[in-house]
């Protein structure tokens, strides 16, 4: 009988069990025996991440890199979210495919940034693809996590020694750019929406700028370019670079796919110049293209709340829920922080929570639940939230005046 076969509602002591053998297996340096554990859990669907995960890492210990990326991949189907199988999926392309490895590090880094082993595996395959100076930016990365991590050390003096001049390093990059452009310009957005979201201001706009002399009508880009620098203050450059956008997605012939998260960042950037109409319009062309899709429900909704717009955006919530349960936690925090918005604090409280289910420790969940707590009069609970908040971040600086609003909140009970 073969392995994947497997009786019916396994109880879960029973799924753990193997788990946390199969576990002890890989540490123990016996991959086939976990292999073989781990594909009698092929059909559990509750634990289909972690299987999936688990034998990604048995075949890369086995050299099945193949084997392993599928593994890997079916492990963030399940969960976009797993930055370690971004990290060793990165691993597994870096020796044949360094622009495909590039996208699933940055991708890593995006979800942690605080692994130096990480950053030096971007900073190898940016070097690979001819892009030294993106590669030693990823080694200070790593360096600055760890001063004295070997292989950061040893490829920077590598890279510093090099004399390689600044032609051959643009001929190496143009090679690796004409294999495989497409996903370049997906790892090289990946990284600098990474630091642009840190703030990295100076550095994202580097790597943007890179993208751009690969592919100079990269809409998405070009829509994100334009938030970096509105939020540099560059208000002129801003608008400039989002007319610019606006006028190829109108004369440039793209899919739908293509379409949809240049619109949305279009609408997100001219939320920031306050430009609510505008942002509107972009939304309803999103939902038009595809009413259907529960994913553009989901992303419509949250842009929706984000320019006040609550009522509506419940519409687009509750849509996407119908299509599909499976949403992200930051789905739910906003969808609570739009019942909130609407005096709905009863019904609020349930997405929150199911928001701090799915990833605890979130601020805006924590604020959410704090601000649903004290909007109901549950003062206990709104103070054990603050108390949560404190101890994840002591210097958060919103935590004084929660602590002022919760006091004359008792002082009027």
């Amino acid at each position: 009988m073969s392995l994947q076969q497997s009786s019916p509602a396994r109880h879960p002591d029973f799924i753990r069990a193997v788990l946390d053998r199969a576990v002890n297996f890989i540490n123990g340096g016996q991959l086939n025996s976990a292999d073989v554990l781990l594909e009698t859990l092929a059909n559990e669907a509750t634990v289909k991440e972690q299987v999936a995960y688990l034998r990604g890492i048995t075949a890369r210990g086995l050299g099945q890199k193949s084997v392993a990326q599928y593994f890997f991949k079916t492990a963030l189907g399940a969960n976009p979210r797993n930055a370690q199988a971004h990290a060793l999926l990165g691993h597994t392309l870096l020796d044949d495919q360094p622009a495909h490895a590039a996208a699933a590090f940055a991708a890593a880094l995006t979800l942690n940034s605080a692994e130096p082993d990480w950053c030096v595996w971007l900073a190898l395959a940016f070097s690979r693809l001819g892009f030294h100076d993106l590669a030693k930016d990823n080694l200070t990365d790593a360096l600055a996590l760890s001063a004295s991590h070997a292989e950061a050390l040893a490829e920077m003096d590598a890279l510093t020694a090099s004399d390689a001049t600044e032609a051959k390093q643009q001929i190496s990059s143009h090679k690796a750019r004409s294999s495989d452009q497409s996903v370049l310009c997906d790892a090289l957005l990946v990284e600098a929406t990474r630091h642009q979201s840190n703030h990295d201001l100076d550095r994202a706009r580097r790597v943007f700028e890179r993208l751009l002399e690969i592919n100079p009508s990269h809409h998405l880009a070009i829509c994100n370019f334009a938030l970096l620098e509105r939020e540099a203050g560059q208000l002129g450059l801003a608008k400039e670079l989002l007319n610019r956008a606006r006028v190829l997605l109108d004369q440039v012939q793209v899919s739908r796919l293509e379409a949809f998260p240049v619109r949305l960042v279009m609408a997100e950037a001219y939320i920031t110049f306050g430009e609510r109409e505008s942002a509107r319009s972009q939304i309803d062309t999103i939902v038009k293209l595809s009413p259907d899709d529960a994913g553009i429900q989901a992303a419509c909704a949250m842009v929706l709340q984000k320019i006040g717009q609550s009522r509506d955006a419940i519409v687009h919530f509750e849509r996407a829920i119908t299509l599909n349960q499976h949403q992200s936690p930051e789905f739910y925090c906003a969808l609570g922080a739009a019942l909130l918005a609407i005096e709905m604090p009863d019904r609020a409280e349930i997405p929150f929570n199911h928001a701090a289910t799915l990833a605890p420790g979130l601020k805006p969940t924590m604020r959410g639940l704090f601000e649903t707590y004290l909007a109901l009069g549950r003062r206990n609970d709104a103070k054990m939230q603050l108390e949560a908040m404190l101890a994840a971040d002591p210097s958060d600086p919103e935590i004084e005046d929660l602590r002022r609003r919760l006091t004359l909140k008792l002082n009027r009970s």
